[in-house]
């Protein structure tokens, strides 16, 4: 809308197009914009040669207040959610162009001039223009925008305008002006400064280009974090000998060990046999001591595109900062999805890198089976580079744990007095977090579980040799009575301190099929995680039969 000073300057409202360009710093920015503007005056006008001569000006023409210009200023920008705003305000230049405007009458044969409006035309002015953008995204660099702006030449400039008519009235009051009142009648001639100001309301599309911050949106992902805070959840752990502090710290992940779970006697012992010969191949090669307990991840969960891609890059971050529980822990859930096919490789990978030798030949196998793009070849070379430093680390740690083994038991015989001590001597080994130390006859070490015992004929001294234990639950409290699994066998709990959990077992079993009877017998009542947790002299060294 054209506000001026004086009245009859004719104008109405009309329509503005324009097109900018902004770049930006951070929340501040400079922007560019050039635009048109079109308003109608014939109307207005007409109004006037109707109201003063009774005429019906049908002989005048279309004109139009026009206005092309060009402005540049900073901007702010503030975001409100979805919604972006900015604040801008520009100083710029302006070609207006004013109407020009004619009315005629015939007197005696002769054409007469009655009214008249007019300017100086494409005269440069300056202008300034302030204002509100608000943007909401409507596709991936597309933004939907609305903005109220003020545009003026107020303060910087201004235009003269002429307008010059013959002042006649009806004097005789007959409804119309005849040729006797027209000659009469007074000429009267305006000049006029006029001010150009406008009050816009543009809406449109607008496109950003270039570098973008994204927040992307939260995709709900269980973290090893998240499943361990939860109570009455199958703890993830191996744990670290603190006797020895150069052994190197072996991590845990959350996958799934065994893909069935045995039905019926037979099936358990097929099982078993199973889990044997894997045992000892795995030993003979790699001593496969450190693989992992978990809470259950279920692996065939469906992600999008989006969720897919972020966990793929959230692994990664795991991988480079070389937390590799973490990154296990992503990989896992998409390396199944084809569209992701390289995020199995980056699963065998972290579990190489935290010693789980074989389980990371095993996805590697089916890896390369179906992996055909050109740097396979390339992707086989660090693969096999990094299983053969981790077969070196497990056989180092296995030589280790033999030594310290021999330790332990040279120790015990020396110092430990039989009818002492019950408690100490009773108790389970703890894993590689124990520190075994003697003084005047007495075992000391970081962790003493407690032990509620029972007469079962599982029960053994587990100081030597092979033995399982049933883990069922991991807490964070260590007083949790479980009344109904005493009439299977022992209760114990074992601290472990990396994670401030305590880890509730049955055992121990010195057969394996007596050992998977009972996990059987424990899922039925509700605990559908329990697993099998293997220990070789005192050292756990395996898991067996997690749930599907």
């Amino acid at each position: 809308m054209l506000e001026l000073k004086e009245s009859n300057h004719f104008a109405e409202n009309g329509w503005n197009g324009n097109l900018g360009f902004g770049m930006f710093f951070g929340k501040f920015g400079i922007m560019a914009r050039g635009g048109y503007q079109r308003f109608s005056s014939t109307p207005s006008f007409k109004s006037f040669i109707i109201n003063q001569y009774k005429e019906n000006g049908s002989q005048l023409s279309t004109q139009y207040w026009e206005n092309a210009y060009g402005m540049i200023g900073p901007v702010f920008k503030w975001s409100l959610g979805r919604v972006d705003i900015d604040f801008f305000a520009k100083i710029g230049v302006s070609n207006l162009k004013v109407p020009s405007h004619l009315f005629t009458k015939k007197f005696a044969g002769q054409t007469t001039e009655i009214a008249s409006y007019y300017g100086k035309n494409k005269e440069l002015i300056p202008i300034w223009n302030g204002g509100i953008t608000f943007h909401t995204r409507i596709g991936k660099n597309l933004y939907l925008f609305l903005e109220p702006s003020f545009l003026s030449n107020m303060y910087l400039s201004n235009t003269n305008t002429t307008f010059r008519y013959v002042n006649a009235t009806d004097v005789n009051r007959n409804g119309f002006i005849d040729d006797v009142e027209f000659v009469e009648a007074e000429i009267v001639k305006q000049i006029k400064e006029t001010v150009f100001s406008n009050l816009n309301l543009n809406f449109g599309i607008s496109y950003q280009i270039g570098r973008q911050k994204s927040i992307p949106e939260p995709i709900p992902m269980i973290t090893l974090e998240d499943t361990l805070s939860r109570e009455e959840v199958t703890e993830t752990m191996v744990q670290k000998n603190d006797a020895d502090s150069s052994l190197p710290e072996i991590k845990e992940t959350a996958i799934e060990i065994n893909k069935t779970q045995p039905k019926s006697e037979n099936e358990i012992s097929a099982v078993s046999n199973s889990n044997d010969k894997a045992l000892n191949t795995t030993m003979e090669k790699s001593d496969k001591n450190e693989v992992v307990e978990t809470a259950k991840i279920n692996e065939e969960t469906d992600y999008d595109e989006a969720a897919a891609k972020f966990l793929y890059k959230a692994g990664e971050m795991y991988y480079q900062g070389n937390d590799f529980e973490n990154a296990v822990a992503c990989f896992n859930k998409i390396k199944n999805d084809p569209n992701q096919m390289m995020a199995k490789y980056m699963f065998a990978l972290s579990l190489a890198q935290m010693l789980n030798c074989e389980e990371a030949m095993a996805e590697y196998a089916e890896f390369s089976n179906s992996y055909k793009k050109d740097d396979a070849g390339v992707l086989h070379t660090v693969f096999i580079s990094q299983t053969e430093e981790c077969k070196k680390t497990v056989e180092e740690i296995k030589q280790k744990r033999i030594v310290l083994a021999q330790k332990t038991d040279d120790l015990a015989g020396k110092n430990f007095i039989p009818g002492e001590n019950t408690e100490a001597n009773s108790s389970n080994p703890t894993d590689r977090n124990t520190n075994v130390s003697t003084t005047s006859g007495k075992v000391q070490g970081n962790e003493k579980p407690s032990t509620k015992t029972s007469n079962d004929k599982n029960t053994v001294s587990p100081t030597k040799g092979k033995i399982y234990k049933v883990q069922f639950v991991a807490l964070k409290i260590s007083n949790k009575e479980f009344p109904k699994l005493e009439n299977i066998g022992n209760i114990t709990h074992e601290f472990f301190p990396k994670k401030s959990m305590y880890r509730y077992t049955l055992g121990p079993y010195t057969n394996e099929t007596d050992a998977e009877s009972d996990m059987i017998k424990v899922r039925a009542m509700g605990f559908s995680d329990a697993f099998l947790a293997e220990y070789t002299n005192g050292f756990r060294t395996n898991t067996l039969h997690h749930a599907r």
